[in-house]
Parts: structure tokens; sequence; C-alpha cells
């Protein structure tokens, strides 16, 4: 039986930020092997960089492991994806068994879902971590604002003036 792609804009649980996903199936495994394993990528290359500037021989050790981990990981993606069949995959290859709420599906044909840039600063979301003192900004189609260099402002206000300059709305 022939599946298509679907994309879904949903919750993975309470609390949770609004992202989309993409549910696994036949169609989609080789996306999501590939988001799976560039994901892994990103994070080596990140420890690694981090390895060079770290001057403590513990944690190049800890990096390492954690790099096998992602290393092994990405390997063995398509085995892990083939047992996952109608779970939902995010933008990182992040996996979850099922989705709290669902917003939106779009089927492959209408993807990606088209929005001004006025539409997406008006679901832009602004967030701190807890105890943190820096502001993030993420848009409704998953990315993430990165302005002049910065991914991070110092108040909400910067943050908002950031995105609408990534934006290009004045």
């Amino acid at each position: 039986m022939v599946q298509q792609m679907k994309f879904v804009l949903g919750k993975p649980h309470v609390g949770a930020e609004s992202d989309w996903y993409v549910l696994i199936n036949e169609d989609s495994s080789d996306l999501v092997v590939e988001l799976m394993q560039g994901s892994c990528k990103q994070r080596t290359e990140r420890i690694a960089v981090h390895d060079l500037k770290s001057k403590s021989p513990s944690i190049r050790g800890t990096s390492w492991r954690v790099m096998g981990a992602y290393t092994k990981a990405a390997v063995e993606a398509p085995d892990i994806i083939s047992r996952r069949f109608g779970w939902y995959a995010n933008r990182n290859g992040g996996m979850c068994p099922d989705l709290l709420e669902i917003e939106q599906e779009v089927d492959a044909k209408k993807w990606p879902v088209k929005m001004t840039p006025q539409e997406l600063y008006d679901t832009v979301k602004i967030s701190k971590w807890f105890g943190g003192k820096h502001y993030y900004a993420k848009l409704a189609d998953g990315r993430e604002v990165e302005w002049n260099g910065l991914r991070k402002w110092s108040t909400v206000k910067r943050a908002e003036e950031a995105t609408r300059k990534f934006l290009g709305l004045k």
C-alpha cells in the first residue's frame, strides 16, 4: 500500500510549544533518517569545537563518549526508524509515539505551508529558559531567529526587534 508523507503542526505534551512533525511511514522514512543523521552530525561537530576550547581531560573524555553515541545513532538510524512507523518526528530527528494535540495536518503536496512575513511575526514565540537571562525567538515554521550572528537577546523587546529585522519588516 502506498502512503503519502503527512506533516502535522502539534504539541507532544502539556506545556510544549507547537512544532511541525512528519508522520513516520514508508514514504517519509528516508527524510526522517536524514533529519536524524543531520542532527547527530551537528551535535558531534558542536562537541568537537567545544573540546578544542576545553583544557580539561575529563570533559574531553566525556565528550568523546557522547560523540560515539551520536555516531552510533546516525549509523543505526534506518533500523531505528523502521521500528517507529506511526510515530512522529520533528526537524531535529526527535521522535514521539503520539501528539497530545494536532492543530493542522498537511499532505506532502501542499508542503511547505506558506506564510507571509507578517503572519510569521504574529506567531513568533519569545521564550526564556527557567532561571535564564536571555530571550529566544522561534517562528511558527520552526526556524529560530538569528540576526547579526545572535540567537539570544537580553530583553523581550530586543528579541521582537531582531525578529522584525530577520523577517524584513519595519
